[in-house]
């Protein structure tokens, strides 16, 4: 399920794709291969004003006056639960809830978010993970 199709690599650096649920972006690294290190990073990105959609589109850029993608998804934290960094950034840590839009329950499982200029993004962490075998 894709909102967001890029056609060659150059179109895909153009924009930052990203999550607020940990389980989403760590289907991502399923594609990078089997190593039991795996790297996440946490940023603090400037969303702006939001262009939310429900359905898939194909978008490539943003016009006036949105600076940002929500791909809305059906299920993710409840923003009720959030907590907040003194400089005002909103950290979702709720459990996970069913959303729904408008009546509408969206076709992706999980919020993605979508920027194209790269200066809304502040990387914050990098964060190494290791898998184990143990069960």
């Amino acid at each position: 399920f894709f909102f967001f199709k890029q056609k060659t690599a150059y179109e895909m650096l153009r924009s930052l794709v990203g999550s607020e649920m940990c389980i989403r972006d760590r289907q991502y690294d399923e594609i990078a291969g089997e190593s039991h290190y795996k790297f996440m990073l946490c940023c603090e990105v400037a969303l702006g004003d939001m262009l939310e959609l429900v359905q898939p589109k194909y978008i490539t850029s943003l016009n006036a006056p949105y600076k940002s993608v929500k791909a809305c998804g059906r299920n993710g934290p409840n923003p009720q639960q959030s907590i907040y960094l003194p400089n005002g950034t909103g950290v979702p840590v709720g459990k996970v809830d069913m959303i729904r839009y408008h009546g509408h329950v969206p076709d992706a499982n999980f919020n993605e978010y979508l920027v194209f200029d790269q200066s809304q993004v502040r990387i914050r962490y990098l964060v190494q993970l290791k898998e184990s075998n143990e069960q």
